[in-house]
């Protein structure tokens, strides 16, 4: 009689554990990174690093190259979620249209809301994908220009096919900061310096934006020289542009991409299929180019100043 009993508690307290979740396998992440190494790799490293730090368990990462990501992987494993690393991996996973959702990183605004629209074909499941997009809120970017150059007030901005539809919304977060901008839009390359040299002729700042007819390989160059001839500077995307000669840029690294994906998977909705919508990064980095400061004769604030200055504005 008491082996009974025993046996009865045992079992009581088996299921009572697994009702409680106790006993429940880990939910599967899946990521999949569009390349090996580099700033993909950066991204997947922070999002184990923050999982570690906050020690949970209740979720398995696992790690899908896109040269050999099979999709029956989708149905042998069936993830809870996807995270894919890149614009690449984001288009061919969603075409693949999975059985779970999907969260893109280290992509621009705007491929992440057309692969989020339209990714998954027209027999889409119900899954409400989202991202955290790679570039900049605007507003970000203009109160970087209202802090560090606070004399310039008239803000050059280029815009072309795949960015044109936020002419508007520049305008009015500019208005929001007693700033003005003014736009100039191309529909072709060779339409660039012209209207660029135009622009330059009236304005204090050049602000560059996600605009790959405009900001590219080929036209980088051109257009940083154009500016420092005007004695005009420059508002860059990344380290990169100001390592090349632009003044200033406000930009998010890839560890600080993923520290914020680790962030979203800690919340049991999110693991559960309820992502927040599609957002701006949340952590930043400010560059200053200090020579390029002083050739044209301005007095820039230090990184770390203009960094904690930004980071202490209210969200707006």
């Amino acid at each position: 009689m008491a082996r009974i009993r025993i046996l009865r508690w045992l079992l009581y307290s088996w299921f009572a554990m697994a009702s409680a979740g106790v006993l429940a396998a880990p939910a599967k992440i899946f990521i999949v990174p569009s390349r090996d190494g580099g700033a993909y790799a950066e991204v997947i490293q922070a999002i184990q690093t923050g999982l570690e730090a906050r020690h949970q368990t209740e979720l398995t990462l696992k790690i899908l190259p896109l040269e050999t990501f099979q999709g029956t992987d989708l149905y042998v494993h069936r993830p809870a979620l996807i995270v894919t690393v890149g614009a690449e991996a984001a288009q061919r996973i969603a075409h693949l249209n999975p059985p779970a959702p999907m969260l893109h990183t280290l992509l621009p605004r705007e491929t992440a809301l057309e692969i989020i629209r339209s990714g998954r074909g027209k027999n889409a499941l119900s899954y409400h994908d989202s991202a955290i997009f790679l570039d900049q809120p605007i507003g970000r970017q203009l109160d970087l220009v209202r802090l560090a150059l606070p004399t310039h007030k008239r803000v050059a901005i280029i815009l072309g096919p795949a960015t044109r539809n936020e002419a508007a919304e520049l305008r009015s977060a500019a208005r929001e900061r007693s700033l003005v901008v003014n736009i100039a839009i191309i529909s072709q390359r060779d339409e660039l310096l012209p209207k660029l040299e135009t622009l330059l002729d009236d304005n204090d700042v050049l602000l560059s934006v996600p605009e790959p007819l405009a900001y590219h390989s080929e036209t980088i160059h051109h257009v940083l020289l154009t500016t420092y001839r005007y004695k005009i500077p420059m508002i860059g995307l990344s380290k990169g542009y100001v390592d090349a000669g632009a003044l200033l840029a406000v930009y998010s690294q890839p560890e600080q991409i993923g520290r914020q994906v680790s962030q979203w998977l800690g919340n049991p909705a999110v693991i559960g299929g309820n992502l927040p919508p599609p957002s701006f990064p949340q952590y930043f980095t400010v560059s200053v180019n200090q020579r390029v400061a002083a050739s044209l004769d301005l007095y820039v604030d230090s990184e770390q100043t203009l960094q904690r200055k930004l980071e202490a504005l209210p969200a707006r």
